[in-house]
C-alpha cells in the first residue's frame, strides 16, 4: 500500500514524505523516522491511504546513463 506523510500545522496540512508498506500498521512503525527530519514533530504528522498497490516514485537524472554512474 501507499501511504502519504501529512504535516498538520496550524490546521494546514502538507504532504512530508510517502511509505510504501503491507498495511497501516507497518506504516506506522516509520513515522518516527520522518520525526527525526528537522522541524517535523512526530505528534503532527498523520498517514493518509493513497492506494492499495506500491506506486513507483519517478527519479529524475541530471545527465543521460544509468544511475549511479
Amino acid at each position: 500500500m501507499t501511504f502519504s506523510l501529512m504535516l498538520i500545522e496550524n490546521n494546514q496540512s502538507r504532504m512530508v514524505g510517502t511509505v510504501w508498506a503491507d498495511d497501516r500498521a507497518n506504516a506506522e512503525s516509520l513515522i518516527p523516522m520522518a520525526a527525526v527530519t528537522p522541524g517535523i514533530d512526530e505528534a503532527c504528522v498523520r498517514l493518509n491511504r493513497t492506494d492499495d498497490r506500491e506506486i513507483p516514485l519517478p527519479v529524475a537524472q541530471t545527465e543521460p546513463g544509468h544511475l549511479g554512474h
